[in-house]
């Protein structure tokens, strides 16, 4: 955002990666940190392939 704030979807997103990188294993980490859409802002996966 312009003024620094970030959106709910921002947001969000946000907390779904850094519940699944904080709770995630070896081989989760490996596949999130190559996965570009995971990077996204707003990242949702139940938008996509979910990957656990």
């Amino acid at each position: 955002m312009a003024d620094g704030t970030l959106d709910d979807a921002g947001h969000l997103g946000l907390e779904r990666r850094a519940y699944r990188l904080l709770n995630g294993g070896d081989e989760a980490w490996l596949r999130w940190l190559d996965d570009l859409a995971f990077w996204k802002p707003g990242w949702n996966p139940d938008e996509g392939d979910e990957q656990s």
